[in-house]
């Protein structure tokens, strides 16, 4: 839990990239003299004016990261993602990053659509052996204003079957989307289909999956 001394909320419409660069240095400049370790930028798209589409644009807002990491400040940065389930734009911006979390609407498959619901899923987990198993959240109000938090493990069929309900139809573009081979998801939706949860039109490299 955070206290409230211990959070701050800064609003402001571009704070990097082109002419921005006396903004960034300012906030790195507060959270040093605050003794800010977590900065937490949402979103991606609000902070600068930048192309989101090319690399070379990025190289301004990543050096500016950068300069926060190497002064010990961790930085959380949300963006979104496109109609493939990938994060919107250029490339670049994945190469320095640590850890990417996808969050994914799970609503869905559940019985009730109160709250939040969301799977997160790592796609990048550098310098850890250990990969975090996908995690299947549900927020909700409860009584007296305060927020209630459930987690429970997310299984394959159920990452599979999510991604198929978004609209991704190939088995390779879920594979890449989830980071799993071809025939792990192959067999998910066999099971999903068996289950009578989704339908599979065609067959071999043609499938496509949809739900049922």
């Amino acid at each position: 839990m955070i206290c409230d001394e211990a959070l701050r909320v800064f609003c402001d419409p571009a704070i990097a990239g082109r002419g921005q660069s006396l903004r960034g240095a300012a906030l790195l400049s507060f959270c040093l003299e605050k003794g800010i370790e977590v900065l937490v930028i949402d979103n991606l798209s609000s902070m600068s004016s930048i192309s989101e589409n090319d690399n070379d644009d990025w190289k301004q807002i990543g050096d500016w990261l950068l300069d926060f990491r190497r002064n010990n400040i961790a930085v959380v940065v949300v963006h979104h993602a496109g109609k493939n389930g990938a994060m919107r734009g250029a490339s670049r911006r994945e190469d320095a990053a640590f850890w990417i979390v996808s969050h994914t609407d799970s609503k869905e498959r559940t019985a009730t659509t109160e709250g939040a619901r969301f799977v997160s899923t790592f796609t990048k987990n550098r310098n850890d052996r250990h990969w975090p198993e996908p995690v299947d959240w549900h927020i909700s109000e409860s009584t007296g204003g305060a927020f209630e938090i459930k987690t429970t493990a997310a299984g394959t069929d159920e990452l599979v079957f999510q991604a198929i309900a978004e609209g991704v139809e190939r088995c390779s573009e879920i594979a890449e989307m989830l980071g799993y081979a071809r025939v792990t998801v192959s067999k998910a939706a066999k099971r999903l289909e068996t289950g009578e949860r989704i339908k599979i039109d065609g067959g071999g490299n043609q499938a496509r999956y949809r739900v049922a």
